[in-house]
């Protein structure tokens, strides 16, 4: 599973649109985020561990 960068960055440091993209193009985020065409991906696993959440294990793995 997959999120926008600025989804992430409202979840993780309240940071709306333009500090999010700031945060990423300085390389300051606590997570990875990877440019795909026009949008920056960040993978909903990376999140929840640097938010402390564990994900359940995927049943169908």
């Amino acid at each position: 599973m997959r999120t926008d960068l600025v989804t992430a960055c409202e979840i993780a440091y309240g940071a709306k649109r333009t500090k999010a993209y700031e945060l990423f193009r300085r390389g300051e985020l606590d997570f990875p985020a990877v440019r795909v065409g026009n949008r920056v991906i960040v993978p909903v696993a990376n999140l929840c561990q640097f938010l402390g959440i564990q994900l359940e294990p995927d049943a169908a793995a």
